[in-house]
């Protein structure tokens, strides 16, 4: 579908009185899922490639037909993180945790955008979210860790580095290993 018909429907859909809207909404559900999917992959694609603004109009398709679905939230709001509009970021990861209470993606995102805004104490709370349904979740515990060195709480941060090493380990990942333990030794020199 190109990106004039896409547009045409919105607008069309922008004008439907809410019971209008009611009895699209039913129908489109109808459709078949793997279109959904396929639409939504579409997005996945435009957005590894960087075109950030045609991954969102795709993400916008999937949440007319499907506006429960928090994985397209989650994907709409990387969009947003990316092309710096840091609220509508916060937004769809705010909506993607209210579908979807546990979702550690979504508060690891929303913690990373809050930590961006320079609002450290409302990143922890996310990070610790995040953590909560994932304890297995390396990049949560290192940029909670980040956020702990942000605010001064160097024995916090060396933990959660440490904990963050330790699991990227276990994931063979180790570049990200060898980050975490230099920010261990960095702040263990500096305490």
């Amino acid at each position: 579908m190109n990106n004039k018909l896409i547009n045409a429907l919105i607008q069309i859909i922008e004008t439907l009185t809410p019971e209008e809207y009611l009895i699209l909404q039913e129908k489109m559900q109808i459709l078949d899922k793997n279109n959904i999917k396929e639409i939504h992959n579409q997005g996945l694609k435009k957005a590894q490639k960087g075109d950030y603004k045609g991954a969102i109009e795709n993400f916008n398709m999937v949440l007319i037909i499907k506006p429960d679905s928090t994985e397209t939230y989650i994907s709409r709001g990387f969009c947003y993180l990316n092309l710096g509009n840091l609220e509508k970021a916060i937004q769809d990861y705010d909506k993607a945790i209210e579908i979807d209470p546990k979702n550690p993606t979504a508060y690891y995102n929303r913690g990373n955008v809050l930590r961006k805004l320079g609002k450290n104490l409302l990143a922890l709370s996310s990070y610790n979210q995040a953590i909560n349904y994932d304890e297995n979740n390396a990049e949560a515990y290192y940029n909670r860790g980040l956020t702990y060195q942000d605010l001064g709480n160097i024995q916090e941060a060396i933990a959660d580095f440490s904990k963050a090493a330790s699991l990227f380990k276990d994931t063979e990942n180790m570049a990200h290993y060898l980050k975490a333990l230099e920010a261990v030794e960095r702040l263990k020199y500096l305490s």
